[in-house]
């Protein structure tokens, strides 16, 4: 079976919509808990889910038992794919109460199988992602049952639009008094998912940037910065060397220069928002792009199809993302090959 966990309860409804017609088939909803069980005959290896905020994919069902000995069958599935090396290890509880939560029985579970899988020469690097290397995701069920996905490094990369760097897919960024808006851990935790960041010197095109939530961060980066807007920003980022504000329609906006980054955060109608993506992803394969898809209520969320469509043949990574600081709302991004 493969597990994919919602945001909380209240988007596992969607998720479940999502996943059943973009598969054509019928999954189960354990609304409580916030997940969908699809079947392991679906094929998940490229895909794209919004509204997964992570995923276990292939996952064996181990009995509930001693830490011990979970410990020792979780160790079992794990060398099943490598004899020796280093792993991303994954270990959660998943409650009613809490959602997620690594304290308690997952830290001691999680203790316990580093300690062992060191003496067979595996080493254990807890949580994070990396593409290169074997990924274990243990999930204790709150009957403490475990749910285990175990990958190998190539199929990290088939899975890799629907894995990220957080254990269970949760994570918080620390509030920053400096930032013109909280929306500024929109973009920290959106360059995380995607395993870039923008760095010094980059050239970064920020569209709708008012009052410079996403700005700031790439200015914090050391990037050089195009915000365009029909409104100032936050006066301390107008006074900044690294920006050049363009007063005027984001929509509308045209360059010559090539950037490295295109990010938008602006509030318009979903569609509106895709007209952006075809220009500047689609025909002028920026190498690094984010954008924030905002609904209002349910109607819209028939757009991600037709994103999903239309960057089908881009020529890099492509995430569609709930993010943990999200609203009503859903990341697009991306990088080139």
């Amino acid at each position: 079976m493969h597990l994919l966990l919602a945001k909380n309860d209240q988007w596992v409804t969607h998720l479940h919509q999502e996943v059943q017609e973009q598969f054509s088939t019928s999954a189960k909803l354990i609304k409580d808990l916030g997940v969908v069980e699809l079947e392991k005959e679906v094929e998940l290896k490229g895909q794209k889910i919004a509204f997964a905020l992570a995923t276990l994919p292939s996952c064996h069902e181990l009995p509930q038992d001693s830490i011990n000995k979970q410990a020792k069958a979780c160790m079992e599935l794990i060398q099943s794919i490598m004899e020796k090396g280093a792993l991303k290890l994954h270990v959660f509880s998943l409650t009613q109460k809490y959602g997620v939560t690594t304290s308690g029985r997952a830290e001691l579970l999680k203790d316990q199988l580093k300690k062992i899988l060191k003496k067979d020469s595996i080493t254990a690097h807890i949580g994070g992602l990396n593409p290169e290397l074997p990924l274990a995701q243990v999930m204790i069920w709150p009957d403490r049952s475990l749910r285990v996905s175990v990958l190998n490094s190539n199929d990290v990369q088939l899975y890799r639009p629907l894995l990220g760097p957080f254990t269970g897919g949760y994570t918080t960024i620390k509030d920053d008094l400096k930032a013109p808006s909280r929306a500024f851990k929109k973009l920290v935790e959106a360059q995380k998912v995607l395993g870039s960041s923008i760095e010094s010197g980059d050239k970064v095109l920020d569209l709708g940037a008012s009052p410079g939530g996403w700005s700031y961060i790439a200015l914090q980066n050391s990037a050089k910065v195009t915000a365009v807007d029909r409104s100032a920003l936050d006066e301390e980022l107008m006074q900044n060397p690294d920006l050049e504000f363009v007063k005027g329609d984001a929509f509308r906006f045209e360059s010559e220069e090539n950037f490295d980054w295109v990010i938008s955060d602006i509030i318009s109608a979903p569609e509106r928002v895709v007209e952006l993506i075809e220009k500047w992803v689609i025909q002028e394969a920026t190498p690094h792009f984010v954008f924030t898809i905002k609904f209002k209520g349910d109607e819209n969320y028939q757009v991600l199809k037709l994103i999903k469509s239309s960057l089908q043949n881009y020529q890099g990574e492509v995430f569609f993302r709930q993010l943990n600081v999200n609203k009503n709302e859903v990341m697009v991004m991306g990088r080139q090959a």
